[in-house]
């Protein structure tokens, strides 16, 4: 559910792809990465060379280590806490409902 948040969050027009200025525009607000990482971090996600990166590509490229394998330490650190973001809403909005209920 994490990482599909995440998508989601690049995913800004809801296409079910990441275009490569979705993927800039959020790198960007992250922070910790110059246009070129970005544009390298795109390329290694983007497997299938169709300049969008699809749900199967992502998972492929954050599974694999590959979004991170050449970020610097502190690229990675803002990549992982976007993540861990993620996963810390969905925790808070598992123990909400359960309360609730």
């Amino acid at each position: 559910q994490a990482l599909s948040q995440a998508f989601q969050r690049f995913d800004n027009n809801g296409d079910g792809k990441i275009q490569a200025d979705e993927f800039h525009k959020l790198m960007n607000n992250i922070g910790g990465f110059s246009s070129n990482e970005i544009s390298k971090l795109f390329g290694d996600a983007d497997t299938d060379g169709s300049g969008s990166v699809d749900w199967r590509e992502f998972i492929h490229w954050v599974c694999s280590g590959k979004a991170t394998k050449d970020m610097s330490s502190s690229a990675a650190k803002s990549f992982a806490r976007l993540l861990s973001r993620e996963a810390a809403t969905e925790a808070s909005f598992l123990k909400e409902a359960m309360i609730s209920h």
